[in-house]
């Protein structure tokens, strides 16, 4: 039995980010951004900006767009490569929460 708490929020469109959001993030001890429309230098920076400008102490993993040039793929061959596909990070994630890491 895996003994985690997992949350997911949608924050396609969160700018600014809510105190609300931030102070709630900040219960837990592994926070994982996952924006697979972006690179990290969006949203991602935006709210590690936030939680660490609060006193975040926790561990801050992220997904995202590797600042790169993709030359002939689609984007899900895109996603794909990047690791970012749903079935991809929904590994990731299980992975992450098997080993309590």
């Amino acid at each position: 039995v895996i003994d985690t708490k997992v949350a997911i929020y949608r924050a396609v469109i969160l700018k600014p980010i809510p105190k609300s959001l931030v102070k709630e993030l900040m219960k837990f001890k592994k926070i994982v951004i996952y924006t697979p429309y972006e690179t990290s230098n969006g949203f991602a920076n935006n709210l590690i900006s936030n939680l660490v400008n609060n006193n975040y102490l926790g561990n801050i993993i992220t997904k995202a767009i590797p600042l790169k040039f993709y030359a002939h793929m689609s984007i899900n061959e895109q996603l794909e490569e990047a690791m970012l596909t749903p079935k991809q990070i929904g590994r990731f994630i299980h992975d992450l929460q098997s080993k309590k890491c």
